[in-house]
């Protein structure tokens, strides 16, 4: 029988977003952290469903913070916070990628579902090739489709050639938990604590390698 772990990037596969970097870029357009970072989520699903270029996005987010591009030099500003962006997200837990290749190399069939732009993809594709750790890749942006939309999930799991029982996906969020579960997927979620009681930074990759050991065999 055929198995498939298939894990979410943001908080599974990286550490949370780097605050360091959220606090230059609220500071590059002169505005609070709490007012930058609630406009950088409020617009955040259309941007990672592909509905607008990684210009678009940012334009949005200024326009909602009372700024204008152009204040900033806008094609410099622009391009300034698309790459921030993605620094922001590459803070690596090798320990989980090790745990995907590992897996990989007993024959379970491996893949990455994120919810991520087009251009977020790109950015971090030039840094870590997914494909060389994931036999499919799903990222929302690419498939213009999101978590927790079902359709998204059915189309990762048809690129593994998988049934949803012969595969465990770990994710952060409850919603996309409860998504992947009502499909019929095994799931676990991470939490800020994780199943061993440690600490966030330390237990994560611990929890993902538990919940394989246990659910994939």
């Amino acid at each position: 029988m055929n198995l498939a772990l298939v894990l979410d990037y943001g908080n599974v596969l990286t550490l949370p977003q780097a605050p360091d970097v959220i606090t230059a870029m609220a500071a590059r357009i002169d505005v609070a952290v709490d007012a930058f970072t609630t406009a950088y989520w409020r617009h955040r699903r259309g941007y990672d469903a592909g509905d607008y270029t990684a210009p678009d996005y940012w334009r949005r987010v200024l326009r909602s913070l009372g700024r204008r591009p152009g204040e900033f030099g806008e094609r410099t500003l622009l391009d300034w916070l698309t790459e921030r962006d993605g620094d922001s997200w590459m803070r690596y837990r090798d320990e989980v990628w090790d745990l995907a290749r590992d897996v990989r190399a007993r024959g379970v069939r491996t893949a990455m579902l994120s919810n991520m732009s087009v251009e977020l993809g790109e950015y971090i594709r030039r840094d870590r090739s997914f494909e060389a750790w994931f036999g499919a890749v799903v990222v929302s942006g690419e498939v213009r489709c999101v978590k927790p939309d079902p359709q998204i999930y059915r189309l990762c799991l048809a690129r593994l050639d998988v049934a949803p029982a012969q595969a465990l996906f770990v994710d952060d969020r409850a919603d996309n938990i409860a998504a992947a579960a009502s499909l019929g997927m095994r799931t676990v979620q991470l939490r800020g604590r994780g199943l061993d009681g440690g600490t966030a930074e330390g237990s994560r990759a611990r929890c993902c390698r538990f919940a394989v050991s246990l659910r994939l065999t």
